[in-house]
C-alpha cells in the first residue's frame, strides 16, 4: 500500500473550506506539483483512506477546532498550532519572556527589548520615556495593536505624546 504524497499518490493541499485563499500560496503549491483538494470522491475504491481525509496540507485563515487536531492523521499538516496564540500573540509572548527573564536572568533572556502592555502598563512606559528624555537619549518605540496581525497597525513613536491606541 502506498502512502499519500508518495510517487504514485500526489501531495494534496487544501485552502480554507471553499478553495479561496492567498493567491501566492496556491501558486507556490501548484508550482511544486501539488494537487488542489477537490472535495470528496465517491465510489473510488483506489483511495486507501476516506475521501474527506485525503489531503496532506490544509491551510486556513481561521483556526481549527480541537477535535480537528485529535482526528488529524500522521500524514496531514496544517498552518495552525493548537493554543498557538499563547506564543504567537505579541502580548502573550512578551509576558512569557518577561517571566523567563525573572526566573533565569538576563544572561539567557536579555535578548528581547522592553515591552509594555497598554493601557495596563501606560505609567511604566511614560516613566521610561521621561527617563530617556532626562538623560538625553532618543528612543524609538514600536507600537503594535493586540488585535491585528501581518504588520497591520504598527507604528513607530519617539515621544509618549505620539502614542495613539
Amino acid at each position: 500500500m502506498s502512502s499519500i504524497g508518495s510517487e504514485d499518490r500526489p501531495f494534496i493541499f487544501r485552502v480554507n473550506d471553499n478553495g479561496t485563499g492567498p493567491v501566492l500560496l496556491i501558486q507556490v503549491c501548484q508550482e511544486r506539483g501539488w494537487k488542489e483538494y477537490e472535495g470528496t470522491k465517491s465510489g473510488d475504491s483506489a483511495w486507501s483512506v476516506p475521501a474527506d481525509e485525503y489531503w496532506n496540507l490544509w491551510w486556513k485563515s481561521t483556526g481549527f477546532s480541537l477535535s480537528h487536531y485529535k482526528q488529524q492523521k500522521i500524514w496531514q499538516f496544517n498552518n495552525h498550532i493548537p493554543s498557538g496564540s499563547a506564543l504567537c500573540r505579541k502580548d502573550n509572548l512578551w509576558r512569557y519572556l518577561k517571566c523567563m527573564k525573572n526566573i533565569f536572568g538576563t544572561s539567557l533572556f536579555g535578548f528581547s527589548p522592553d515591552s509594555y502592555n497598554l493601557p495596563l502598563e501606560y505609567t511604566k512606559l511614560a516613566a521610561e520615556c521621561s527617563h530617556d528624555t532626562d538623560v538625553g537619549e532618543k528612543s524609538i518605540w514600536i507600537c503594535k495593536p493586540v488585535g491585528q496581525s501581518q504588520g497591520k497597525g504598527i507604528s513607530l513613536i519617539s515621544q509618549i505624546g505620539e502614542l495613539v491606541y
